[in-house]
């Protein structure tokens, strides 16, 4: 077991750093309405970062992995202004974001 995770740990370790990034603002135009990321491949072994915008203030972000979900307080989470997180997903568009007010934003930041 230890040979497979030190395998593992040294196949991520030679991962090449990327040269560029891209940046992405998306926005809940209005709340309650869930907002699906657009269709961003993520490359292997790299994460797809979300931030809540600063400029939110007290509004609320709220993000899962289905529309469904994403409207569900059990089965979603919740991002404050300046709030980030990273996920392994394959693509951004896996990922459902809403609000609690109108016009809150989110950053994306993608090693492309």
């Amino acid at each position: 077991m230890a040979k497979v995770f030190s395998s593992i740990v040294q196949a991520i370790m030679t991962l090449p750093n990327k040269n560029v990034f891209r940046t992405e603002v998306i926005t809940v135009t209005s709340a309650g309405t869930p907002v699906q990321l657009p269709s961003i491949y993520i490359p292997d072994g790299f994460d797809l970062v979300i931030r809540a915008k600063q400029t939110n203030g007290q509004k609320k972000i709220y993000l899962s992995n289905s529309q469904s979900n994403v409207a569900d307080p059990t089965k979603r989470i919740e991002l404050l202004a300046g709030d980030s997180i990273g996920l392994g997903v394959t693509n951004s568009n896996l990922v459902w974001i809403d609000a609690n007010e109108n016009e809150a934003q989110v950053e994306l930041i993608i090693e492309a």
